[in-house]
């Protein structure tokens, strides 16, 4: 992409000084000349209505939380808002889970909260560019989780997994059950076995140990 090309950029966050800070950075930048919007509001009738203020896909820059749940919600409406858009998140990662669901709704690029000036700039320049960037620090967890994953897959059978998975999406038994058109009693007997098999007793432990060892 040529160094002149205008880029069409909306940030949204609700931080006053994050989003004056960052409208600033860009506005000086010598590597592209940014076209920005800043969107406080990020209601679905909102965004539509920035929508309007593009021709083309933007540049979506995201301050927000990303250790809360919210913001999977916030990540699915930019993308159905602004089809083909660059999203690109601020903030620190908590939540591998989570992560892995903000990259399947679009998100290409990942800058920490922490970065320096020059990091920024340096991560803003390779997305921009087409490539995808998530920092190395999290990329080593990336791999941790899918390894420990693996584990988790070579102890559990199929249906055991999928128990499990919706005990992890707060699902009750009856909900798992319906799911997978299988009985409440066979949803609980799996559930014993998996309790046995990891010497707990209880739900919340075995969420516990599933976020402690593989999330």
């Amino acid at each position: 992409m040529p160094s002149t090309a205008i880029i069409d950029t909306m940030i949204v966050s609700d931080d006053v000084y994050f989003t004056e800070h960052l409208t600033t950075f860009l506005r000086q930048s010598a590597a592209f000349n940014f076209r920005v919007q800043v969107a406080t509001d990020s209601g679905d009738h909102s965004l539509h209505a920035y929508r309007l203020l593009f021709s083309r896909p933007p540049l979506i820059l995201l301050a927000a939380d990303l250790t809360r749940p919210e913001s999977l919600a916030l990540l699915s409406g930019l993308s159905q808002s602004f089809p083909g858009a660059v999203i690109v998140t601020v903030g620190e990662v908590g939540d591998l889970g989570l992560l892995l669901k903000y990259i399947r709704t679009g998100v290409r690029g990942f800058i920490p909260g922490s970065f320096s000036v020059a990091e920024f700039n340096h991560a803003l320049i390779k997305i921009i560019e087409g490539e995808a960037f998530i920092s190395t620090a999290v990329t080593g967890k990336i791999f941790d989780y899918l390894h420990h994953n693996v584990e988790l897959s070579g102890k559990l059978t199929h249906r055991q997994q999928q128990i499990v998975e919706g005990i992890v999406e707060g699902l009750s038994y009856k909900l798992i059950a319906y799911k997978h058109n299988i009985s409440i009693d066979t949803v609980r007997e799996h559930i014993k076995n998996i309790y046995k098999m990891f010497r707990i007793n209880s739900k919340a432990e075995l969420i516990a140990l599933l976020k402690f060892h593989y999330l």
